[in-house]
């Protein structure tokens, strides 16, 4: 078979685990619906369980890799923007496996957690020393950068989790609002 094998069984199975349900969605499913083999299947996965495992951790290595290529050093302003489109892209992007992850399988809230809490931990760490250089270099006022950081996290995450929990897309400006918000706040000026 073609070195595709394990991508188009990731998804076929992501495909079906969304429009279905982890647990109405059967490995001979996922043979029929890729036209790949059981056996092939069994061969690059061992079960439904690694399947999913492997989803997870395709979206948690892209949300990682999509931070460390943001540029640091240069304009905090830039960093923190290329930040939000980042980890907001494909938070949303995962959205959909992530609430099938939490609520049917297994451990899958857990895992999540332990996931995200490392990725978040990064994330504040790269937020917070751009809030530090911008404010080294008079770009933003004095404050704690760490929070400056937190709040920031929050608010991407403030927008996934509606996102998760209502279903519906956020609308295309979300990210330059956002941004807004963060770099002026809401008071008249």
């Amino acid at each position: 078979m073609s070195t595709d094998t394990p991508t188009i069984i990731l998804q076929t199975a992501r495909r079906l685990f969304v429009a279905q349900g982890y647990t109405a969605t059967s490995m001979r499913q996922i043979a029929e619906e890729s036209g790949i083999g059981k056996a092939t299947i069994y061969h690059h996965f061992s079960d439904k369980h690694a399947l999913i495992t492997a989803l997870a951790e395709q979206g948690m290595s892209g949300m990682t890799a999509a931070v460390s290529a943001i540029p640091t050093g240069g304009d905090p302003r830039q960093t923190i923007c290329r930040a939000a489109e980042a980890s907001l892209g494909l938070l949303l992007e995962y959205a959909d496996l992530w609430q099938v992850l939490r609520r049917e399988v297994p451990g899958g809230r857990d895992y999540m957690q332990s996931q995200l809490a490392v990725f978040f931990q990064e994330y504040i760490a790269m937020i917070a020393s751009a809030v530090q250089f911008g404010i080294e270099a008079g770009t933003f006022r004095a404050m704690n950068p760490v929070q400056a950081a937190h709040a920031f996290l929050t608010m991407i995450q403030g927008i996934f989790v509606q996102t998760l929990f209502s279903g519906e897309k956020p609308s295309a400006d979300v990210i330059t609002n956002l941004l807004d918000i963060y770099f002026h706040g809401i008071e008249a000026h």
